[in-house]
């Protein structure tokens, strides 16, 4: 079995892992979403808003609260093509994101999205920014940039922009 293991591609490795991780967490799904249900419960939620977290939608509607989804892509999407690459075998978990993904009321599309069927209702909305809080001179000074430099900043939210490509 190591063998096999070794001579797989790296990324098909990573992929091969990273497929049997999230599988794993199906295996005590009912445990995570009793948690997650109490949880929202017990604080009063009246709406989940989510960017990621598949099991945020179904949670919300098990504990019969609203749920919106804001992204550009979809984890059924994503894995659907992972499951062709390392086989079969874990189909399941595209049909358990996409039936989670269901429970969502609304999904806040970004640009750049790839296909996210399991959402009924979309709406697409454009780039979000946030106000500046620095000059162009301050930026440029704090990333050792000269004006005559072209730069393009890309940057989500929560994050610092302190890393460098």
């Amino acid at each position: 079995m190591l063998q096999q293991w070794i001579r797989l591609p790296l990324w098909k490795r990573c992929v091969k892992r990273l497929i049997s991780e999230y599988y794993e967490t199906v295996v005590v799904r009912a445990s995570i979403l009793a948690t997650e249900v109490e949880w929202l419960n017990s604080i009063k939620a009246g709406l989940v808003i989510t960017d990621v977290v598949v099991v945020a939608c179904r949670a919300a509607a098990d504990a019969g609260i609203r749920s919106v989804y804001v992204g550009n892509f979809s984890w059924d999407f994503i894995y659907s093509e992972y499951v062709v690459t390392v086989g079969y075998h874990h189909k399941s978990i595209i049909s358990q994101i996409a039936e989670d993904y269901s429970h969502c009321e609304l999904l806040i599309r970004l640009p750049g999205y790839s296909p996210m069927p399991a959402f009924r209702y979309v709406i697409d909305v454009l780039l979000v920014a946030r106000r500046l809080h620095k000059s162009r001179k301050e930026v440029r000074s704090e990333m050792g940039t000269s004006e005559d430099v072209k730069l393009v900043i890309l940057n989500f939210g929560g994050q610092l922009s302190l890393w460098f490509i």
